[in-house]
């Protein structure tokens, strides 16, 4: 698709830094169809729509996320195949995704209370807005300014908390929220 100069898509001169688009396409397709093969984990849905928790140690899960994080700095980084490569490209590409992660998490700490009736911030939402917004940037990391990523930041740190709450409510169960965030 993307990957040589061959693609069909690179031909039609669709851009996509280390294959973002095809990565994360497959990954939330086949994850939401395991999910829905798999069906809903024993008690997850409630009556009346209500679900539980999927997070049993929170900060467990936090300290993941932040694994994650770093992960995906490191390979944003790295997919330029050196870090002495053109003129910076691979500080440029790890400055954007920490700036988009960073936005992506405030924009789920403010759905999360907005959600939550201005009682608490959910740390699901939180977590899923800047794993979200990692996803948004990586295709363009490289070529877009900082500012540019704050904003994809924001929008993939609402869009991935929002489509992770319409699939509880068609009561899809995706414990790891991997078709949220890779969708």
């Amino acid at each position: 698709w993307t990957f040589t100069e061959d693609g069909w898509l690179r031909k039609k001169g669709y851009y996509d830094f280390a294959g973002c688009g095809p990565i994360h396409l497959t990954g939330a397709m086949t994850g939401l169809a395991g999910t829905l093969v798999l069906g809903p984990r024993n008690g997850v849905f409630l009556e009346k729509g209500r679900t539980l928790s999927s997070y049993s140690n929170p900060g467990h899960a936090l300290f993941g996320m932040l694994i994650i994080v770093c992960g995906w700095l490191a390979f944003n980084a790295g997919a330029t195949l050196s870090l002495k490569a053109a003129e910076g490209l691979a500080a440029k590409a790890m400055v954007n995704t920490g700036i988009s992660a960073g936005f992506g998490g405030v924009a789920g700490v403010i759905l999360s209370f907005i959600l939550n009736k201005m009682k608490h911030v959910d740390f699901v939402e939180t977590s899923l807005g800047a794993m979200g917004s990692m996803v948004s940037i990586a295709a363009t990391c490289s070529d877009v300014d900082p500012w540019y990523a704050a904003v994809i930041g924001l929008v993939g740190g609402i869009i991935c908390p929002l489509f992770s709450k319409l699939l509880k409510r068609w009561q899809v169960d995706d414990p790891v929220y991997v078709a949220s965030v890779h969708g």
